[in-house]
């Protein structure tokens, strides 16, 4: 059975839905400070849809923010009138991508554990032809009880940099910490995060619980909104999960970068609440945290898969 410590799997990226042309969207981002990918690096996806990204730290190795966008109506309503499509268009989140390290040997310990899952397979970017190397493999569950709408994926082309280096917005947002989960029970999330991951990859430390190096906040949905009752708010049916955790250097920086942008959100005196528009699902909570000590704990350590 593999070895499945926090060193073997971390979040790679997390998944929100938009109904905005993708251009737009990241120029929206950039506009408040984020990291964004440049157009050209957006992606096509199956079916009938875009990717666009925001980056995180470490540069080239970090989590990511994933936009999906349709961009042939025809192909991606086709495939939801099959049943085939798992992704909506509507402005809430839509799924967590895990890296592992090797996804034949996540697959076996899953399956050990009794975990449904589907055989792995493997793809290279949609743009690219058939003498391109595969450059993804993929560990999809069966039915996931989680309610992070997970898969695994492992990187083949992957390769660790000479030299780690901390990506910071504009806005001073360094890093994801974790995702928001809408329960307030944290016997019922813990046992249904095991439900989908390598037992010993989740790991409850009085009342945090842990996926592999990532903070899961168990906080329901509904006290989440009733911090902003004017917000419209639109949750997946389907998920658990709702948003994520992000680390700034300043929280004053992160806030003097919204002030009077498009973007709704609620500064605390210890964290800010970013909020989903009609347009985009981006919900967030953002605290302050130390990018030194941040490195120090994940990526200077045998903890960050690279």
């Amino acid at each position: 059975m593999v070895n499945s410590s926090k060193a073997q799997a971390r979040i790679d990226h997390v998944i929100f839905g938009a109904s905005k042309e993708m251009r737009d969207l990241l120029l929206s981002y950039e506009e408040i400070g984020f990291k964004v990918s440049p157009y050209d690096q957006t992606m096509r996806h199956q079916p009938g849809l875009r990717t666009g990204f925001l980056y995180f730290s470490p540069k080239g190795a970090g989590d990511y923010i994933e936009f999906l966008t349709v961009e042939d109506r025809g192909a991606f309503t086709l495939a939801q009138a099959k049943g085939e499509e798992k992704y909506t268009e509507q402005p809430c989140a839509q799924g967590v991508g895990i890296r592992v390290k090797n996804a034949d040997a996540v697959h076996t310990a899953l399956v050990a554990q009794g975990t449904a899952v589907k055989p792995v397979w493997s793809k290279r970017p949609e743009d690219k032809g058939e003498d391109t190397p595969n450059l993804w493999s993929f560990v999809e569950l069966e039915k996931p009880l989680s309610g992070l709408g997970s898969f695994y994926v492992q990187y083949l082309q992957g390769k660790v940099a000479d030299q780690v280096e901390i990506q910071t917005g504009a806005n001073g947002i360094f890093a994801v910490a974790g995702l928001l989960y809408d329960s307030d029970d944290l016997d019922a999330v813990t046992t249904n995060l095991i439900a989908d991951f390598p037992r010993d990859l989740v790991r409850r430390e009085g009342s945090d619980i842990w996926l592999g190096c990532h903070r899961i906040f168990a906080t329901s949905f509904k006290r989440f909104c009733s911090n902003s009752p004017k917000a419209s708010f639109f949750q997946n049916p389907d998920l658990n999960f709702y948003g994520v955790h992000l680390y700034t250097q300043s929280l004053e920086t992160t806030a003097a970068a919204l002030k009077g942008k498009w973007k709704p959100h609620v500064v605390l005196d210890d964290r800010i609440l970013l909020l989903p528009t009609e347009h985009e699902g981006l919900l967030a909570v953002v605290t302050q945290y130390p990018v030194t000590q941040w490195q120090n704990e994940r990526v200077n350590t045998k903890d960050w898969l690279f």
